[in-house]
């Protein structure tokens, strides 16, 4: 799950969206893009959940990363790693 964390008190998160469900791996490669509004020098935070689907009953949360979208855009092929909180 996508979230864009507000940059005020005032906002709320907005769920940008979801990746598709990949199956039975630890290493998943989600093809799923997100489009957002970006204002080069305006901090944009994003927070990344993980789940482990379930078929019946609550997904189960693995873990969560915040990014800052600027960090990630000007990084080698736009992409950037980090460990999971729990």
């Amino acid at each position: 799950v996508v979230t864009l964390l507000p940059n005020s008190r005032e906002s709320k998160p907005t769920i940008v969206g979801k990746t598709e469900v990949i199956k039975n791996t630890l290493q998943p490669d989600w093809t799923k893009t997100f489009f957002l509004d970006y204002e080069l020098g305006t901090p944009v935070s994003i927070l990344i959940k993980i789940f482990d689907e379930i078929r019946k009953g609550d997904n189960k949360e693995m873990g969560s990363a915040v990014f800052e979208l600027g960090t990630i855009l000007g990084a080698k092929g736009n992409t950037k790693a980090k460990e999971l909180k729990r």
